[in-house]
Formats: C-alpha cells, structure tokens, sequence
C-alpha cells in the first residue's frame, strides 16, 4: 500500500503537483489488492489462502499460490486443501491501518472508499441510495453500520461483495445468521432482507434469541474488527491532503509540506 516513492526527480509535472509519483501495487493490479485486502478484513480465508494439491502426499507438499489477478480466480483443483493463511486481529489492524494511511497518497480514493463504513444515525453517516447499501445491525448493541456496495465478485466459486466495509458487513451477518435464530427459506438458508441481513427470531421480550452454533463472543469480536476500522477512518480522515506517517508507537505525523511549509502537524490518535 505504502505508494512513497523512493526516488524524487526535478521536473515541471512533480513542482506543480507531485501525485503522479505515488504508485503502489494497486495502481497495476487493483482487483488483487482489493481482493487480498476484502478476504483479510472479511475472514475469508479460502479466498486469499494457498493451497496444496488433494494428490500431494509426500511429507513437504508444495505449495500453491491463488491466483488473485485473475478475472475469475479459481483453483484447477475442486480438492485442494486450503493452508490457513496465519492471520488474526492484529493482522487485520495493520491491514486495516496501513490502507487507510498510504492509499490515497496519489489522490486515488477508491479502495479508501470501498473501506468506508458508518453507524446509521451517527456523525459521518454518508446519504446514498437504498439500493446501494449493505447494512448490518448488531443484534447486542442494536447498532446498524452501513457500507456502499460495488457489486459482486466471483472467487473459486463463491460470490462475494467487491467493496471491502460491505464484504466485512456481508460476513458480519453471515455469522449473526449462525448465532442467532432466524426465518429460513426451503433450503434451510437464512431469509435475508433487501438490505442483506438476516431475519431474526426474538423471544417475548423482543430480544434475539441464540443457537448455540456459534458463540455469541465470536460474532461480538468481528464486529470489534469492523468498529476499528471506522475508527481507524475517522482518525486519519478522507481527505489525500495530508501525507500521513504511522509509527509503531501509535503516533501519526501528518506531513504536507507544500500546504504546512516545512512544518510537521503532529496528531497523537493511539489507534489501537
């Protein structure tokens, strides 16, 4: 993600603009990052993972890459075992962070606005059309986080949300769907609204009421996942104004010196 360039050249283009020397691996191949960057933060594991072959019996079997440049990744073989990729909560932060600072360096603010995602009725809500939302309600908080949708993809076989906020809410409510008792159809699949969420079952009270599948401490924890990257968001902002420096200490520099002269704006957001 990280678009710095590691070579300045004097020249008319870069004196009165400059953007055009941040390049990243997005600029070239932007369906692989957003794919490896929405199968992170989406948990989707089998859409990003190695894989070795189902024939592959010897004692150190290859592995193999997934193709993710492709315009319809899938694996050759319908068998193979899925590797588990070794990322977890603190991977997806770094992912999360490490976007939200470098993308837009250039001024390209497509996968930062993919990763966009807001709590309805809270400061920062964006109005778009209904027909463009995912929406997702947190049957603990009763919170509902929205996020635009950019339509579908089609990795080995599964279809999934191209934008990265809207595949996470996608996944969010897959889980809820497993958690908590809802309305299914015929194939004994969760009935989902026009919105993408499931149709719960409350009790008397009107509260959700658990299945036992999953732990309620599971759905919980993903959702932390999704409220750290809108807080991640509302930290560094929307805006390719500033060129942001994130530091393991948690300290961002923001840096611009065409617009500060020189100076360095120092904002202290812990964003842990």
């Amino acid at each position: 993600m990280d678009s710095r360039p590691t070579l300045f050249t004097i020249s008319r283009e870069n004196a009165l603009d400059g953007r055009n020397v941040y390049i990243n691996f997005r600029t070239n191949l932007p369906n692989y990052v957003d794919r490896l960057v929405g199968g992170i933060l989406g948990n989707d594991w089998e859409s990003i993972s190695q894989h070795v072959a189902s024939n592959d019996t010897s004692k150190i079997p290859a592995l193999q890459t997934f193709d993710l440049t492709a315009a319809n990744p899938t694996r050759n073989d319908p068998n193979a075992k899925i590797i588990f990729p070794n990322i977890g909560y603190k991977s997806q932060l770094a992912t999360a962070l490490w976007t939200a600072s470098f993308a837009q360096l250039g001024g390209d603010q497509t996968l930062v606005n993919k990763m966009r995602v807001w709590i309805d009725g809270q400061v920062g809500a964006i109005n778009i059309p209904d027909a463009q939302k995912i929406l997702m309600t947190d049957p603990a908080s009763g919170y509902t986080y929205v996020a635009r949708k950019y339509g579908n993809d089609v990795i080995d076989g599964k279809t999934v949300e191209k934008g990265i906020a809207s595949r996470m809410l996608q996944h969010a409510n897959q889980m809820i769907g497993v958690a908590y008792q809802c309305q299914k159809d015929v194939n004994n699949k969760p009935i989902l609204d026009s919105f993408g969420r499931p149709q719960l079952i409350l009790d008397g009270q009107g509260q959700p009421q658990e299945t036992g599948l999953i732990t309620t401490t599971e759905v919980a924890r993903y959702i932390a996942i999704i409220d750290a990257v809108k807080g991640i968001e509302h930290d560094l902002g929307y805006s390719p104004e500033f060129q942001c420096s994130v530091f393991p200490t948690g300290v961002v520099v923001v840096r611009n010196d065409d617009l500060l002269g020189d100076s360095d704006q120092l904002r202290t957001n812990l964003l842990a």
